[in-house]
């Protein structure tokens, strides 16, 4: 139940991190957009999300990876779809709170 309350606080961060790094690719700060990307990447590692957040972590990801690669960053879009991809593999376990209505 704690660590429940826990990684309700960090999904803002995340949110805000991932909101920052768009915005820093929109004005063309890829070196900012990278350091906001590697901290959403790191608060991702020990959260644990609720269903929906999840999903939508695997979305938000999967299209920084294509809007990295059509800007022609693709060591950074990799990452990106490997931070995707391990969030999809988690998914699969079932490593996220499931959401009851």
């Amino acid at each position: 139940m704690f660590k429940q309350l826990r990684d309700g606080w960090k999904l803002p961060k995340i949110n805000k991190a991932m909101n920052a790094a768009s915005a820093a690719l929109d004005a063309g700060r890829i070196d900012i957009a990278e350091e906001w990307l590697k901290q959403a990447h790191n608060l991702l590692l020990d959260t644990t999300l609720p269903q929906t957040a999840h999903t939508d972590m695997i979305l938000a990801w999967g299209l920084m990876a294509l809007t990295l690669k059509e800007r022609g960053h693709t060591d950074l879009a990799e990452q990106c779809t490997k931070t995707a991809n391990l969030l999809q593999a988690r998914f699969d376990v079932g490593d996220f709170y499931r959401e009851y209505y």
